[in-house]
């Protein structure tokens, strides 16, 4: 499959969404908050399946590990010029209410007028207030110095995070060959060219490497030989390159080429490229990649989300 760039509609853009989440919000607050905010989060997994609110999404949610103060976390909504019209505000309360009535905190909502946020250091105080209790406080402690930048720490979480994300790309790969993504029969395919891009810890080599050798073992319990050769690239993050579950020798199941995510060439062809990540967590549902006056480029392949 050859990496094809999707455009995005103009229209579509949640302009102010993007503005508030990628730059307003570390800016303000810090990066940390990109890893607790989930934006576009579904409306009725929420408020336990309301039918009244199915399909629906909210611009940003806040779900607290334990109840803070009685409550189980904070919804964030950008209100645009629409919000003003009479059914939408009649809609905003309704979801409004629905939430407060699961035990959420009071929706909060930041006005957009004249492309600025209105009044936006006095809303942001609700969260500042939260930086202030120990989990938050925990979590952007272990922001500011992540495990990763010590020996000890990166070891740690290849021990600890390797595991689920060789288990999630094994997942991912299997789901592939029964939707007949990949094939088996060597006859139509005696090659599988596969690309991942490991945001943080070491997972392809292993998962693959792993799978085939199950593969190998159920043909040759038919009797048969799985012959499919396999042609993997690695794209690491920079902060993992030098991991050590890198040195692991799968050379006998799998050819593995490291490469540099900088020099990635879009007429690369590839079965599968996927992008994994296990620390760092981005949540932002891109509904199209419109960047400024440019259009940018956003690489994508069906069904990445089976992981």
């Amino acid at each position: 499959m050859e990496l094809k760039a999707e455009q995005g509609d103009k229209e579509r853009e949640p302009k102010f969404e993007r503005k508030f989440y990628f730059e307003t919000l570390p800016a303000k607050l810090g990066e940390a908050w990109l890893q607790l905010l989930e934006p576009q989060r579904e409306m009725t997994s929420i408020i336990n399946q309301d039918a009244d609110f199915t399909k629906q999404r909210v611009d940003f949610a806040l779900q607290y590990p334990y109840k803070i103060k009685g409550k189980d976390g904070l919804i964030i909504e950008i209100d645009e010029e629409h919000h003003k019209e009479q059914a939408q505000s009649n809609l905003d309360k309704r979801r409004d209410d629905a939430v407060a009535d699961h035990g959420w905190e009071e929706t909060l909502r930041i006005t957009v007028e004249n492309s600025e946020f209105i009044n936006l250091d006095n809303k942001l105080s609700v969260l500042r207030q939260l930086a202030l209790e120990p989990y938050f406080k925990t979590i952007i402690q272990n922001y500011s110095s992540p495990l990763y930048d010590d020996k000890d720490g990166k070891k740690a979480l290849q021990l600890i995070l390797s595991p689920f994300a060789i288990a999630r790309l094994q997942k991912v790969l299997v789901h592939h060959l029964l939707q007949d993504k990949l094939s088996l029969n060597s006859e139509n395919s005696d090659k599988w060219k596969i690309a991942v891009y490991e945001r943080d810890v070491p997972c392809a080599a292993i998962a693959i490497a792993d799978l085939k050798s199950q593969l190998e073992n159920i043909y040759a319990l038919q009797g048969k030989k799985f012959e499919t050769y396999i042609d993997l690239t690695i794209f690491s993050s920079e902060e993992f390159k030098d991991a050590s579950l890198h040195s692991a020798d799968v050379s006998e199941q799998i050819t593995v080429h490291n490469a540099d995510i900088k020099e990635i060439n879009p007429d690369e062809k590839y079965d599968l490229f996927f992008v994994f990540t296990q620390c760092r967590l981005y949540f932002f549902h891109m509904r199209n990649v419109q960047q400024g006056s440019r259009r940018a480029n956003l690489y994508t392949l069906s069904a990445m989300n089976a992981a």
